[in-house]
């Protein structure tokens, strides 16, 4: 099962080059973690895949856990299950992260706990250093909501 999943994710990830798609695989195309760094598995279990790895982090979205948890027409609020894994210390941190997604105007946001939102950034493939992680985050979770690209 892990072979398969890992050949789709490989298909997505050349289709997504060829075809400027946007899915789940957006942080291996966009380079957010290192594709040669064998010691963070691109899924943890299933459904639950790499977004992107940084100094001894691995950052993984539960995909399964995405769901909608507010609608108000255009404007979708979905929730999902995140995890933190040091693999220094071998130590996993879980949260759930809140993304608002407009789709009228195709603008995403980040919801912190005190309820305020703010914009996060699409990852492109000229741009996709830090400043692009939340934005990873939040296309991973609405593919896992809605089962389709943002």
């Amino acid at each position: 099962m892990k072979k398969f999943l890992r050949n789709t994710v490989m298909a997505a990830t050349i289709l997504g080059i060829a075809f400027g798609a946007a899915s789940s695989a957006d942080a291996y195309i966009y380079g957010l973690y290192d594709q040669n760094d064998s010691k963070y598995p691109m899924q943890m279990e299933d459904g639950v895949n790499l977004c992107y790895t940084h100094q001894s982090i691995g950052a993984y979205i539960d995909e399964n856990s995405a769901k909608v948890v507010a609608e108000d027409g255009p404007i979708y609020t979905i929730a999902a299950r995140f995890i933190t894994w040091n693999i220094d210390a071998d130590r996993t941190i879980e949260s759930t992260i809140q993304f608002e997604y407009d789709t009228d105007n195709h603008i995403m946001y980040s919801v912190w706990k005190d309820g305020s939102r703010h914009v996060v950034n699409r990852p492109t493939r000229e741009s996709c250093g830090a400043e692009m992680r939340t934005g990873a985050m939040a296309m991973q979770v609405w593919h896992g909501a809605m089962g389709t690209d943002w």
